[in-house]
């Protein structure tokens, strides 16, 4: 039995390599091009590694291949979109039964600096796409977009974000061995009147009772979709999921770091 991949090539540079319905091939890894620093490794499954240099100045986890795979939901980006029947359709979601989906189409630009997954719901009225690329000293960039394609408005709550968003100064040795002491020192907050987030430690990770300060942090805002509520809140999916409202949280200790963004939008025809 054989799975119908329509692939197309690049004849360029500037081209893109679009691979249609990549959800039916087993999961596998593509590493995202940078010209500085930024390395970062995404599974087909949606999830990432991503850090600066090297394994121990992490955004996202370092950890093995299959982990990686198995991250969905855990690591990196995820979008909830809740229709106007009370529908919850989840993009990309590879636990996703395939009925519930048209088609998904994984996109790759020649010289591997910006991935792309997009996906159409199984009626065709709206497609999902996101996107990974560097931003120089700005470190990753994620683009997200929602297109309508039938002939009315669409009034949709969307859900959107990226989830374990690490602090500096967590190296590959102290996560692989440590992380759940790890999480405890963790301290996420999101900047008043602002919607950019800082990642940092309560203190220097150690297990001997003196005082380690901790001045490091990493960062995360965004733009677009000024309607949206910012909220730090680790079980905002769940949430999402059981329609009930997002913790409106601001400051979180002893938790992985999350950013979600909660917003009811309406799309024109």
């Amino acid at each position: 039995m054989t799975n119908n991949i329509n692939t197309t090539l690049p004849r360029s540079a500037s081209e893109t390599l679009h691979i249609e319905e990549y959800d039916k091939m087993p999961p596998f890894f593509m590493s995202l091009v940078s010209r500085d620093n930024l390395w970062t490794y995404v599974s087909s499954y949606g999830s990432l590694s991503a850090g600066r240099e090297n394994e121990d100045q992490v955004i996202f986890p370092y950890v093995t291949v299959d982990k990686i795979h198995d991250g969905y939901g855990i690591t990196g980006p995820r979008t909830l979109v809740r229709l106007e029947d009370n529908t919850l359709w989840e993009p990309l979601c590879p636990s996703v039964e395939c009925h519930l989906y048209r088609k998904r189409t994984l996109s790759k630009t020649a010289l591997s600096n910006r991935i792309q997954f997009s996906e159409i719901l199984n009626d065709g009225s709206l497609s999902f796409e996101h996107s990974w690329e560097p931003a120089g000293r700005y470190g990753l960039a994620r683009r997200v977009s929602i297109k309508n394609h039938c002939s009315v408005k669409r009034k949709l709550r969307v859900l959107d974000g990226v989830a374990n968003i690490m602090p500096p100064r967590i190296d590959s040795r102290l996560q692989a061995s440590c992380s759940t002491l790890a999480d405890a020192y963790k301290q996420n907050e999101l900047l008043p009147n602002s919607r950019m987030a800082v990642y940092s430690t309560a203190s220097g990770i150690t297990d001997r009772p003196f005082p380690m300060e901790n001045l490091y942090a990493n960062c995360v805002w965004s733009y677009g979709l000024p309607e949206a509520k910012v909220t730090l809140a680790t079980n905002a999916p769940e949430s999402m999921m059981q329609s009930a409202t997002v913790n409106p949280c601001t400051l979180s200790r002893g938790q992985r770091g999350a950013y979600w963004l909660d917003a009811n939008i309406e799309i024109e025809a």
